[in-house]
C-alpha cells in the first residue's frame, strides 16, 4: 500500500490558487451585476419616457413650426362672447352653478369645470344634479351624478347676443350612460 504524503507547500500552494480563482469570480460577478443593472436601468428610462411620450397624447409634439403670422398654432381660444341664457335672461360665461330647468328647478349644473369655451362650443366635467321624479317629481329630490360630461354647441345671434342653443350632458345613471339634452331654440326670452 502506498501513503501519499504531501507536503504543506503544495497545500498552501493549492489553496492561494483557490483564493486567487475566487477573487477572479467574485470580481466577474461584480461586473457581471453592474452590466445588468445598467442594461435595467437604460430599460427603466425607455419604460418611464414611453409613458411620458403616450400620456402627452403620442405623435403630437410641436416641431417649432411657425404659421404666416410666426406664432406657433395653439389650441382655441377662450371666447367669452357667447354665452349660455339663464333663467334671468343674461349671459353666462363658464357658469361653476347653472339651473337647467327655470320652471321647477329639476335639473342644474353644480361644481362644473369648463375645460374650453371656444367660439364653437365649450365641454367640461360638472356635478349633474335631476330629479329622478320617482315617484312623482314633488316627492323626489335632486339626484347628484358626480364627473357627469357636459358640452354646449351651436352658437346663434340673439337679442341678447351670440348664446349657445344646446345642451347636452353625459351621466351615469344605474351603471349605464344616460344623457340629458336641452334645446333654448323657441324659447321666448332666447329669441326676444
Amino acid at each position: 500500500m502506498g501513503v501519499s504524503v504531501s507536503s504543506p507547500k503544495r497545500e498552501m500552494g493549492a489553496a492561494m490558487a483557490t483564493v486567487g480563482e475566487a477573487e477572479l469570480l467574485f470580481k466577474e460577478a461584480k461586473q457581471r451585476q453592474r452590466r445588468r443593472r445598467a442594461k435595467w436601468s437604460i430599460l427603466l428610462v425607455v419604460a418611464v419616457a414611453s409613458i411620458v411620450f403616450a400620456a402627452n397624447g403620442g405623435g403630437n409634439v410641436s416641431t417649432g413650426t411657425t404659421g404666416a403670422s410666426g406664432a406657433t398654432p395653439a389650441t382655441p381660444a377662450t371666447d367669452h362672447s357667447i354665452g349660455l341664457l339663464s333663467c334671468a335672461g343674461t349671459s353666462q360665461f363658464e357658469p361653476k352653478e347653472f339651473i337647467l330647468a327655470c320652471a321647477d328647478g329639476n335639473a342644474e349644473l353644480t361644481r362644473t369645470v369648463w375645460s374650453s369655451w371656444t367660439s364653437r362650443g365649450a365641454s367640461g366635467i360638472t356635478d349633474f344634479g335631476l330629479n329622478l321624479c320617482n315617484p312623482y317629481c314633488a316627492a323626489s329630490k335632486i339626484s347628484f351624478f358626480p364627473n357627469s360630461k357636459v358640452a354646449v354647441t351651436s352658437p346663434v345671434k340673439t337679442s341678447r347676443g351670440m348664446m349657445f342653443e344646446t345642451l347636452l350632458v353625459t351621466y351615469k345613471l344605474n351603471g349605464k350612460l344616460s344623457t340629458y339634452s336641452m334645446d333654448w331654440k323657441g324659447v321666448p326670452a332666447f329669441t326676444n
